[in-house]
């Protein structure tokens, strides 16, 4: 039980050690989607619609699991998803959805101090894809950096046009960040910088 619900938390999720069938079902017009697995005489199904739901009576109980996560099918079989992101943290700038989690994962390995993707408030397009850093204020040089990071994202309608500075982040007990806390710390006493 808890070895499947574990790798739910990763990119990619692959049942290669169960035999499956399944029957996947989408409707065009609404881009709903509906998948019906069953492993080893379990009966767990995933449906996304906005919200992956997740039903496996035999490995979670009878309630489904709801979760934020939005996912997207791949492989020949769909035996494979990769999750997008979270449904709370989708950025809506311009009229183009952006998952902060796609653009973080871009940038990695380019940034060397604690970042996440986030939105400020914008009169033109809405929200603005902002880039939050944990630390007091950039130097020319790190400014320098960040920049020559964003424009590796191929992607201008996704690449963050504002960077922000604020230290220190806001973090959950677990040691996640608590992004939209955070975000309206830095729009109070944050350094901001444009790219």
């Amino acid at each position: 039980q808890n070895d499947i619900l574990s790798q739910m938390s990763i990119s990619y999720i692959q049942y290669d050690r169960c035999p499956l069938s399944y029957r996947h079902a989408s409707n065009k017009r609404s881009g709903q989607h509906r998948v019906v697995q069953s492993f080893a005489g379990h009966t767990p199904v995933f449906r996304l619609q906005q919200n992956l739901v997740i039903y496996a009576p035999d490995i979670i109980g009878k309630k489904a699991l709801v979760t934020h996560d939005i996912v997207e099918f791949n492989g020949k079989d769909n035996r494979l998803f990769r999750i997008l992101g979270r449904t709370d943290y989708i950025i809506n700038s311009g009229g183009i959805k952006t998952f902060p989690e796609e653009i973080e994962r871009k940038l990695e390995n380019r940034i060397p101090f604690p970042f996440f993707i986030g939105s400020i408030p914008d009169d033109i397009l809405g929200e603005k894809i902002t880039l939050f850093t944990e630390s007091g204020k950039l130097s020319p040089q790190e400014l320098a950096d960040i920049h020559k990071a964003v424009r590796s994202i191929t992607d201008p309608h996704r690449r963050p046009r504002t960077a922000m500075a604020i230290y220190p982040f806001l973090y959950t007990e677990s040691g996640k960040i608590k992004r939209k806390e955070t975000m309206q710390k830095a729009l109070k006493s944050g350094s901001s910088y444009n790219l």
